[in-house]
């Protein structure tokens, strides 16, 4: 009876730690117990690798309902992606589009002399991006913003073959804010004519938010450099010095030196002119809210430049000033429309009886309210028009009302 117990003990023992080795070493303890404690181990394993196996199919369909997720194997990251197949897709890869389109776009370098008397001769650089947008027998044109150039002495381009040439201005649109830069083809190398090439145009009204799009610039003046992302909405209105555009909103990556170059579709055409960051003193944290002016919009203003046509606009006729809204009305008691601060000599209103500190409120009876409301009525004209303007002047401590006349 005490071996008995002892080998019960050494049974209790011996079957924990190895089952197997039991059954070779006391087999004359009998089959039937034996079997039953084997059952008992299976059904325990059975039910681990059944809640294991449930586990990871439950991981897995979780993961899998993302786009893209992290797995850890080692001390390695892979990184996942779910592949799909859709009819028109985003493609991250557009170096066949990039190689494509960049003998069209150039950087662009300007100079302007600072005012200052106390620094008198010294001079500031500025950046932005241009598009070869028109070639003819004799010149190529360039395709930029008017801010990019605008008050700049010298202005010179560098083709993405890292070729520079100085340019000239051609034709301006300060409303728009759109330039032509002029170049001689004579004054080109025979390697950089065979380079470049004019860049294809697209048609901006069939554009829909989630598009994909690139941007393409001389960011910070480092030269050109490639970014992508999405149209994240249309017909966006931004103000910027008065003016009201509307514009393409991407948040493909526009930043400082951007301005004037190519935001193309996933054709490598031009679709919009990268224009505008959004930046606030209180937001400089906001990222991914580019504009771009769509292109389709200001092709005849574009085509008007290319071709000398005279675009007016109020620095065509020679005055500058700002405009006083119903805010200035309220709080300063003046006209609403268009208050002249200068009148440039030889332009053509300087010959009018048009004086500083006249207000114009009405263009051809349009109330003046904002800048779109001259351009609206000067883009319209043409050479030997005439204008209507209504004017007000202080007589006393009175407004009074005249009308002059011009013929542009």
């Amino acid at each position: 009876m005490k071996n008995k117990e002892k080998i019960k003990g050494l049974d209790h023992v011996v079957i924990k730690s190895n089952n197997e080795y039991y059954h070779k070493k006391f087999n004359y303890i009998g089959p039937k117990k034996v079997e039953e404690k084997r059952s008992s181990h299976r059904g325990i394993v059975f039910a681990i690798l059944f809640f294991l196996l449930l586990f990871i199919i439950m991981v897995f369909v979780f993961f899998s309902q993302d786009d893209h997720f992290d797995i850890m194997i080692g001390n390695k990251l892979k990184y996942q992606t779910k592949q799909k197949e859709y009819s028109q897709v985003y493609i991250t890869d557009v170096s066949e589009i990039v190689e494509d389109v960049m003998p069209s776009i150039v950087s662009i370098t300007s100079k302007t002399s600072l005012e200052d008397k106390e620094i008198n001769g010294h001079y500031v650089t500025g950046t932005g991006s241009g598009i070869i947008i028109g070639k003819s027998s004799t010149e190529l044109m360039i395709l930029t913003n008017y801010h990019v150039i605008m008050q700049a002495e010298g202005l010179r381009v560098e083709f993405a073959n890292q070729k520079s040439f100085d340019v000239t201005v051609k034709g301006v649109s300060k409303e728009y804010d759109l330039a032509i830069l002029s170049i001689k083809l004579d004054h080109l190398d025979k390697s950089t004519l065979n380079y470049i090439k004019v860049a294809t145009v697209g048609y901006s009204k069939d554009l829909k938010v989630g598009n994909g799009v690139i941007a393409i610039g001389n960011v910070l003046g480092y030269g050109l450099s490639v970014t992508t992302g999405v149209i994240s909405a249309l017909d966006r209105e931004v103000i910027v010095d008065d003016y009201t555009y509307k514009v393409i909103q991407t948040d493909a990556s526009i930043n400082f030196g951007n301005s004037g170059g190519a935001l193309l579709n996933r054709k490598g055409e031009v679709i919009g002119i990268n224009s505008f960051k959004f930046s606030h003193a209180t937001s400089s944290y906001v990222e991914g809210v580019g504009f771009a002016l769509p292109i389709t919009d200001v092709s005849g203003v574009i085509t008007d430049l290319m071709n000398e046509n005279h675009h007016y606009s109020s620095l065509d006729l020679g005055i500058e000033g700002y405009i006083i809204n119903e805010d200035y009305h309220s709080f300063y008691h003046l006209p609403v429309g268009f208050y002249v601060t200068k009148i440039i000599p030889d332009r053509i209103i300087s010959h009018s009886s048009l004086e500083v500190g006249n207000i114009i409120v009405k263009i051809d009876q349009k109330e003046i309210k904002n800048y779109d409301d001259i351009v609206s009525v000067l883009s319209n004209k043409s050479a030997g028009s005439k204008i209507k303007f209504q004017i007000k002047y202080l007589s006393g401590d009175q407004y009074r009302e005249r009308e002059i006349e011009i013929k542009v």
